[in-house]
C-alpha cells in the first residue's frame, strides 16, 4: 500500500478553538499538546509517514502561528503545507478552504485531535474496493451514547447517524478519519462555515459512503479525560519511540 499512500494527500484539521482542552492548557493549540517529550501533532505526522504518505496539509486557525513556528526549520518525515482560516470555519469549512492545495484524486482527512492505531493500509484498500465517495473509520465503543452512533447496512454502507442518546450498549463511533475522492468538494455547501459531521455527512448518504470498522482503539485528546488517558497509557497509542 505504501506505493498508493505516497500519491494520497493528507488533510489534518487542527484549527479548532479547543474549548474543552483549554481546561488543561489555555496557552497552546491542542495539536501541540505535549505527550512524553513530543507533541500530539508530531505523533500523528509520524504515524501517517509510517504508512508512506508524503504530504500533509495542516488546516490551522486558532493559535495557528504557534504551529507554524514550532515546525519552522525542523526536519520532518513528510512535506507539510498550511491552509489558514482567518475565522472559525468548522471542520467542513476548513476542509473546503484547503481545496486548492489538495492535488490527489483520493485524499485522507484526519481530525487533528484524534489518534488511532488502525491499519491505514486496510482502510485505503477498503475504500478502493468499495469505489466509495467517502469512507469513515469506525470503532466499537461503549461511549456511543455520548459520541453518537453510526449505522451500517450489511454491505458496510452508512445508512444513518444516531445523535447522542441514553443507551448502554456498545455502538459504532466515528473515529475522526476519512478517505474522500476529490469530487466530493462539488457536493459541499456553498457557505464557508459548516461541520462535516453534522451539516455534510448526513446529506450525502446516497453518494456511496461506507464505514470501515477497525478493531483497534482511538483517542480524542480534545477532552481532558482523553488527554490524560494518552499521557497515562502511551503504550496503547504507539507513542513510544
Amino acid at each position: 500500500m505504501n506505493n498508493q499512500a505516497k500519491n494520497i494527500d493528507v488533510v489534518i484539521l487542527c484549527g479548532g478553538l479547543g474549548k474543552r482542552f483549554r481546561q488543561i492548557r489555555s496557552d497552546l493549540p491542542k495539536a501541540l499538546a505535549g505527550i512524553h517529550q513530543r507533541t500530539f501533532l508530531d505523533i500523528l505526522l509520524e504515524q501517517i509517514a509510517h504508512y508512506g504518505f508524503k504530504k500533509a496539509i495542516l488546516c490551522i486557525g486558532y493559535k495557528g502561528q504557534m504551529i507554524k513556528d514550532y515546525y519552522c526549520g525542523k526536519t520532518l518525515p513528510l512535506e507539510i503545507i498550511y491552509s489558514k482560516e482567518t475565522r472559525p470555519l468548522g471542520t467542513g469549512g476548513a476542509l473546503k478552504n484547503a481545496k486548492g492545495m489538495v492535488n490527489s484524486k483520493l485524499f485522507l482527512v484526519i481530525n487533528g485531535d484524534t489518534l488511532t492505531s488502525a491499519d491505514l493500509n486496510s482502510f485505503v484498500a477498503f475504500h478502493i474496493r468499495k469505489k466509495a465517495v467517502m469512507s469513515m473509520l469506525l470503532v466499537k465503543s461503549k461511549k456511543s451514547a455520548r459520541l453518537g452512533n453510526v449505522k451500517l447496512n450489511g454491505q458496510s454502507q452508512i445508512i444513518g447517524f444516531e445523535e447522542k442518546i441514553n443507551r448502554k450498549n456498545t455502538g459504532l463511533v466515528n473515529a475522526g478519519m476519512y478517505l474522500m475522492v476529490s469530487g466530493i468538494f462539488k457536493l459541499m455547501p456553498r457557505r464557508r462555515s459548516f461541520s462535516l459531521e453534522y451539516d455534510f455527512f448526513p446529506r450525502i448518504l446516497d453518494e456511496k459512503c461506507y464505514g470501515f470498522l477497525s478493531a483497534r482503539r482511538f483517542i480524542d485528546i480534545g477532552t481532558p479525560q482523553g488527554y490524560r488517558e494518552a499521557i497515562s497509557q502511551p503504550h496503547q497509542w504507539h507513542l513510544k519511540r
